[in-house]
């Protein structure tokens, strides 16, 4: 039961590739984050002369995952396109004048640490038969040139040259199987890598079904997001993203229209009660006119009740 309840949390964070910052990390933690030369930013980068003090803005909103142009000055380069707002993903790459960030997303979850261990511990053994293949190859070359080396005779020169020439082969067959090894070696580590990307989605994306279904639209919105940004291409993550906004939106309407049907019946600590729930599910966006709406009306049934408000 308990380790049912054992949730990874998501690492966002960026990593400085190139500029005066090189080698720099930055945690995300903050639904919104700002980018700029000024230190007062949430990532500052005073040493780059080229980035504006306000340069950009990253933005956790409605699903997903955005980043915005602020400098009316300085270019907002993403993926190497100028941008003034697009999406983020696992691996984008976001340069503000001398300098290259890259966007990155992980689950954090105790079996996960498990199974790096693991094959921490693996990767000895792998290595030790790896060398043994190789010095029995190698040596058993060895020993069929030394005896074809110390035989003698006339009648059998022609047969050591016909040898020799079949251990030249086999050698070159070797060289020839130990590359193609190699070749395959390196495309199951690129799908290792593409399957374990696959499987932190697809934790992210179990546990917040499980919040759908409770109806918590709000944090299955954050675990479908965090999905969509390391596997952008989970079909069912992006399915349940978007029934997710939908289900938000009409939770919303909900609230406002019992709110305002509270309010004509004088239901006054029930219309409150009502208008709070849409601002919080509103998140605080005042540049939305729903908000506008709740507030007023939120206030309207506070001071009817007799309460004082303080603007």
């Amino acid at each position: 039961m308990n380790q049912a309840l054992q949730q990874p949390k998501f690492e966002y964070y960026l990593f400085v590739m190139s500029g005066p910052h090189k080698g720099e990390k930055f945690r995300l933690l903050n639904s919104q984050i700002q980018i700029g030369r000024q230190d007062n930013n949430h990532i500052p980068l005073p040493k780059d002369k080229k980035v504006s003090r306000q340069h950009a803005i990253i933005d956790f909103a409605n699903g997903g995952i955005y980043i915005k142009h602020l400098s009316d000055k300085n270019k907002l380069i993403l993926n190497g396109k100028v941008i003034e707002q697009d999406n983020l993903v696992h691996g984008s790459e976001i340069t503000l004048g001398d300098t290259t960030l890259q966007f990155h997303i992980r689950a954090v979850h105790p079996s996960q640490v498990a199974t790096s261990q693991q094959k921490k511990s693996r990767k000895p053994k792998h290595q030790k038969t790896k060398n043994n293949t190789r010095l029995y190859i190698y040596g058993g070359l060895g020993l069929l040139v030394l005896y074809l080396a110390t035989q003698d005779g006339s009648p059998k020169k022609e047969v050591t040259k016909q040898e020799i020439g079949s251990t030249v082969k086999i050698q070159e067959s070797i060289e020839a199987t130990l590359k193609e090894r190699a070749q395959k070696q390196k495309q199951m580590n690129l799908k290792r890598v593409k399957d374990k990307r696959f499987q932190e989605a697809d934790l992210a994306y179990k546990i917040g079904y499980r919040e759908y279904q409770a109806g918590n639209y709000m944090r299955a919105l954050d675990s479908f997001q965090a999905c969509l940004s390391i596997y952008p291409t989970h079909m069912l993550c992006d399915r349940y993203k978007n029934l997710s906004i939908r289900k938000h939106e009409e939770l919303i309407e909900h609230y406002i229209r019992i709110g305002l049907r509270y309010k004509a019946n004088n239901q006054f600590s029930s219309c409150e009660q009502a208008f709070s729930q849409a601002m919080i599910l509103l998140k605080g966006n005042r540049s939305d006119k729903r908000y506008t709406l709740a507030n007023e009306n939120f206030k309207y049934c506070k001071v009817s009740m007799g309460e004082y408000i303080n603007e």
